[in-house]
């Protein structure tokens, strides 16, 4: 027998102890909140406090137990992630031992912002308990404490806060809060999650690591708790620096057991969470404080026991891949770090071998060359220990090199791990990038190593403190959708500081927040930031991939917009955007990689499986392009189908953004028929949990035959409606015959989207996104100006709808000018005053310009970054104005008009009467009334005017004129009746009084 492996499970039994001594004076919490992301096998449905551990009992007894025997009387536990479970076990296992209801339960129900802020909602409950400390507990680790001890020693240490502490190894020290003290335990400093965790100052090898329990002198805490903002709400990230920086914090370390240590896990990981079970059955078991053996943590009832082998402490494996029957998993795609050690998984249905590289730190040298050792499924898999975060791999695939049948296999080429979610290193340009030998045709084959030249993954840790961060789920007929690039918002932005311009941090900066607050944006839909290429047709005509729709990776964020190139800081941003009440949405392409045509590069997945990854032609040897990019990727095939939902996923879980905007997505719904709006990966979409519940945005069209889709998409997913664009535009250039698409527009385009069960939130609206005019540059140019760009005019489209109104681009004449204001401010009252969701593009609520160039995706320049020392306040505050009503007013409805119950509808002339089917037909009437009422709400009467100045005979009755666009201050609150008087080209929202 293995002395690895005990024969029989070990029944634990109970060591009989004396009575503790009651302890008094003190209120305790337990935070039991957690998700335990790390753990999601086990937590999808249960926070990380109740997954079960040795049997029947769960994480969370461990700090019940230790409560209990170190003579606490009373304890409040503060639950929020999936709580139910918590709720029924806690009073039933737990109940009897604390007399007089001295067990209590407060749920969050997602409100609670911070492991401090569980602290601030519940003082109430802690101040019912009385004391002059408060004792905040950990209930999501595995570990043996005496309270009484950590609390006598407080009191005498004259700190106001005391951190039980352990040490771990530096390298394992990345998760945790870590610190340094002096010899009078004293904290000189601390940080949260370094990247760089510091040693102790004795032991420069060992890092000094909270365990996340803290005890308070009340009357400090409750200063430091209600004196401070909301977002600042955590423990480990803002409470206990305050204090260090006061220099009134302390630690406190449990006394050493006869093993020499105390014992603490924490039990993030699956493989952590299994060590530790081990620990309880070993041949030798975990010698715990107390002198008392593992025996001795007796929690009620069930054996001990966990299958498997272990590699003991004493031996190390060095660059060895384990094989099925161990750790190792299939089911898990990309490099997982798994505590002490990573999995390695790629699908690839037709090599033969696959070898895992692995690279130093900067990715320049090879070190090892290892065989996957096992596959099934076509997915090729080992898992290798000690190999940390921060370790740089890719892979070398093996197998037919032939062209004609599909197949590109070429080991000379190191490949990027379609899963990897951080990267090191750029593309550099160079012909062995390729599979082939250029200046020959492709069916030649290249021996040139790539690796040089190539960009590496890097295994990450996902480790994050989300546990108080909760999903905004803004509902659609409440959302307000600002579509931006991370470099272009904050490059030219003269408040971010300089070091951060065109990055997550910077775009996560206050003034960006704020900015965004006050025109009442309820989400920011970037524009790329998964990894792309700058492809190299443009690097050698000394532009480069802007915009960034040119996928490398669909895992990893584009390295150029992370400062230290960590994947912590998109998490960073998105916690502070959720803080500030916006969401994140992402632009997403999955119709095409940058590796182009059966003539492009091998980066990545031509060289793992071309016949697989991509849609091939009749004649296999050709790509089958239906994107305009050379390829298209093969979303049928059922893993490159799971490749995408995995990331897709991923984004949502690990990175918590809000949803997605899909690029081309009628490329994503191509079948062997053609489009099909119930294929494969929408159908995938709908029935996932995760997915069905976030918001889907389709770009609803592509190149190929068939692939205009506006309307044709079903629910849960909202669509760019250039419809609305194009009409939009057309009425307030004064068009002719514009007023029946106009009133189409105005209430949610039903003849698009009034079907199949959808909402009236259905249309994305908007007048100008980032690929063509500004919605400035709308009205003042007539003419596309795309000279910078290389092509002799050749790019971008011609049918901009546009009106420069006297004068082509920038002018000194204030007439002029006027009327681009109006016009603007028009447009954008449509927008916002129209049924669906509204979206502008950054920059537009301050009159940017991109000097008339319709076509921008390669000028990361001045050309593409916002101007905000030149934006225009009568612009914004019509802006915020108008979001303001739009919110106010409850005029965006989830239903269309129609039947009894639902929102009603009505047309009027400007005489005051119902339109006719004349004035429908009138080509020269430029002035429209709709009144709506919706549901619960005051009648909204909204009219247009993209005509001269008019009038409006308003319905009986006196109305509250809300909105006027031709006012310099568009917001108002007067009250009118009769003939209202209408400036020329102008929109007004009226409610009834």
């Amino acid at each position: 027998m293995s002395e690895y492996m005990p024969a029989v499970p070990r029944l634990a039994t109970p060591v009989t102890r004396p009575a503790p001594v009651p302890v008094t004076g003190v209120a305790t919490l337990l935070l039991a909140g957690g998700k335990g992301t790390r753990l999601y096998e086990l937590t999808a449905r249960d926070s990380k406090p109740a997954v079960p551990f040795a049997g029947a009992n769960r994480i969370i007894d461990f700090a019940m137990a230790n409560a209990v025997r170190s003579g606490l009387p009373r304890m409040l536990v503060a639950t929020q992630y999936a709580p139910h479970s918590l709720h029924h076990h806690l009073p039933t296992r737990w109940g009897h031992r604390f007399p007089q209801a001295g067990l209590a339960l407060r749920d969050g129900q997602d409100r609670f912002m911070g492991t401090a802020d569980a602290a601030r909602q519940t003082w109430d409950a802690l101040e019912a308990m009385g004391g002059d400390q408060v004792l905040i507990l950990a209930a999501d680790h595995v570990y043996d404490m005496n309270y009484a001890d950590l609390l006598a020693a407080h009191r005498v240490s004259g700190a106001a806060v005391t951190v039980a502490v352990d040490t771990v190894p530096r390298a394992e020290a990345r998760g945790f809060g870590v610190m340094q003290a002096d010899a009078q335990g004293r904290i000189l400093s601390f940080l949260e999650k370094p990247a760089d965790p510091p040693g102790m100052i004795d032991q420069p090898d060992r890092a000094m690591v909270s365990m996340g329990i803290y005890v308070f002198d009340r009357r400090w805490l409750q200063e430091a708790l209600f004196d401070r903002p909301v977002e600042a709400m955590d423990f480990g990230h803002d409470v206990i620096p305050d204090a260090v920086a006061q220099g009134v914090a302390g630690v406190w370390r449990m006394p050493a057991g006869p093993s020499g240590r105390g014992y603490w896990r924490d039990v993030g990981t699956l493989d952590a969470l299994r060590r530790a079970q081990l620990d309880f059955v070993s041949a030798e078991p975990a010698r715990l404080p107390f002198a008392s053996p593992a025996s001795d943590w007796y929690l009620g009832r069930g054996s001990i026991a966990m299958p498997g082998a272990v590699v003991p402490e004493s031996a190390r494996l060095t660059c060895t891949l384990v094989a099925p029957g161990t750790q190792a998993r299939s089911d898990i795609l990309g490099a997982e770090f798994m505590g002490e050690g990573t999995n390695f998984a790629l699908y690839s249905d037709h090599a033969t071998k696959v070898e895992l590289c692995l690279f130093d730190d900067e990715g320049q040298e090879e070190l090892y060359r290892l065989p996957l050792p096992d596959m099934e499924g076509g997915i090729w898999f080992g898992y290798l220990p000690d190999i940390m975060p921060g370790q740089v791999y890719g892979y070398r695939v093996h197998g037919p090199y032939e062209p004609e049948n599909g197949h590109r296999f070429n080991p000379n080429k190191l490949l990027l791990d379609p899963y990897a979610r951080e990267l090191r290193g750029e593309i550099i340009w160079d012909d062995a990038l390729h599979g082939y030998t250029i200046g020959e045709d492709d069916l030649s084959f290249d021996e040139r190593d790539s690796a040089p030249f190539m960009p590496k993954g890097v295994v990450v840790d996902s480790r994050f403190d989300w546990d108080t961060e909760r999903a905004l789920r803004t509902p659609w007929a409440d959302t307000v959708i600002y579509e931006a690039h991370v470099k272009g918002v904050t490059k030219r932005h003269p408040d971010v500081p300089e070091d951060l311009q065109g990055t997550f941090r910077g775009l996560a900066t206050e003034p960006v927040i704020s900015h965004l607050q006050k025109i009442g944006v309820t989400a920011i839909e970037l524009l790329p930031i998964h990894a792309f290429a700058n492809d190299r047709y443009l690097v050698e005509k000394d532009l480069s991939n802007y915009w960034g729709y040119s996928t490398l990776s669909f895992f990893a964020p584009h390295t150029p917009y992370l400062k230290t190139g960590q994947i912590r800081e998109v998490k960073e941003a998105i916690r502070k955007f959720h803080k500030a009440g916006i969401e994140v949405i992402l632009d997403v392409v999955f119709n095409h990689t940058c590796e182009g045509s059966e003539l492009g590069q091998t980066l990545s997945f031509r060289g793992i499986d071309n016949a697989s990854y991509y849609l091939l032609s009749e004649d296999k040897r050709h790509s089958f392009d239906t994107t305009g990019t050379g390829n298209t990727l093969n979303v049928a095939h059922p893993m490159v189908l799971r490749m995408v939902m995995d990331s897709l996923r991923y984004w949502v879980q690990v990175m918590h953004v809000d949803g997605f905007r899909f690029d081309l997505a009628s490329t994503l719904g191509r079948e062997s028929e053609g489009f099909e709006r119930d294929g494969s990966f929408f159908n995938a979409i709908r029935q996932d949990p995760v997915l069905s519940g976030i918001k889907l945005i389709a770009e609803p069209w592509d190149i190929g035959e068939g692939g205009y889709q506006v309307g044709g998409y079903r629910w849960p997913f909202r669509e760019w409606n250039d419809k609305f664009r194009d009409d939009t535009r057309a009425f307030w250039r004064r068009d002719s015959g514009q007023l029946g698409v106009i009133a189409e527009r105005l209430v949610g385009s039903p003849v698009q989207f009034n079907h199949s069960h959808r909402p009236a939130t259905s249309s994305v609206n908007f007048v100008a996104a980032h690929d063509g005019f500004t919605l400035w540059d709308t009205v003042s140019y007539s003419d596309k100006h795309n000279d910078a760009n290389g092509e002799d005019g050749r790019d971008g489209h011609d049918h901009n709808l546009s009106d420069n109104l006297g004068a082509e681009g920038p002018t000194d004449d204030a007439g002029i000018d006027t009327a681009r204001v109006r016009r603007v401010r028009g447009m954008l009252a449509t927008i916002f005053l129209s049924q669906g969701v509204p979206m502008i593009l950054a920059g537009d609520e301050m009159g940017n310009s991109q000097d008339g160039n319709n076509n921008a995706y390669c000028q990361d320049n001045e050309i593409s970054w916002l101007d905000w020392d030149g934006a225009r306040a009568d612009i914004r505050d019509a802006v915020a104005a108008l979001t303001a009503f739009r919110k106010d007013s409850g005029l965006a409805q989830t239903h269309f008009s129609g039947p009894e119950g639902q929102p009603v509808a009505r047309w009027f002339h400007p005489r005051g009467d119902a339109m006719t089917d004349a004035d429908w037909s009138d080509g020269e009437l430029r002035i429209l009334g709709l009144m709506l009422q919706p549901t619960d709400v005051p009648e909204i009467l909204i009219i247009v005017n993209a005509g001269d100045d008019g009038e409006f005979a308003l319905p009986e009755g006196d109305w509250t004129l809300r909105i006027d666009t031709a006012r310099d201050d568009v917001a108002c609150m007067d009250t009118v009746s009769g003939v209202l008087p209408l400036g020329w080209q102008s929109v007004v929202a009226l409610t009834r009084a």
